[in-house]
C-alpha cells in the first residue's frame, strides 16, 4: 500500500505489480522498461546492500567521465569464514572466464 500511496503522491515514483511471481531478471526489466529518469538504481529490498552508496555512486557519475557505476560487496558483516555462499559465488564468478573466448572488460 505505501508504494501505491507514494506513486499517486510523488510523479517521481512508479509502481509495478505483477499477477504472479515472475523472478527477479523479469521484475528489473520491468522496472528499466517503465524508468524515465536520467539515472537508475537497482537494489534488493533486504537492505543487505547498503543505501547510502546510492549517493556516493550518484556523485562519482557527476564528477567522473563514466556513464554507469556499479558496486560488489568484498565482505559481509556479521559473516566469518568462508561460507557456502561465498565459495558458491566465487565458483559463478569464475564460470564466465572459463566458458568464454573473450576476456570481461574490468573498469575503474
Amino acid at each position: 500500500m505505501f508504494l501505491r500511496e507514494q506513486e499517486a503522491e510523488n510523479p517521481r515514483v512508479n509502481y509495478l505489480s505483477f499477477s504472479r511471481n515472475f523472478g527477479k531478471e523479469a521484475a528489473m526489466f520491468a522496472g528499466l522498461e517503465k524508468a524515465s529518469g536520467d539515472y537508475v538504481v537497482i537494489i534488493d529490498a533486504d537492505l543487505q546492500d547498503p543505501p547510502e552508496l546510492i549517493i556516493e555512486m550518484y556523485e562519482t557519475l557527476q564528477t567522473t567521465d563514466y556513464d554507469c557505476v556499479a558496486s560488489r560487496r568484498v565482505s559481509r558483516k556479521g559473516e566469518s569464514g568462508r561460507s557456502l555462499r561465498e565459495c558458491s559465488t566465487r565458483s559463478f564468478g569464475r564460470s564466465p572466464r572459463s566458458t568464454s573466448w573473450t576476456e570481461p572488460e574490468i573498469s575503474a
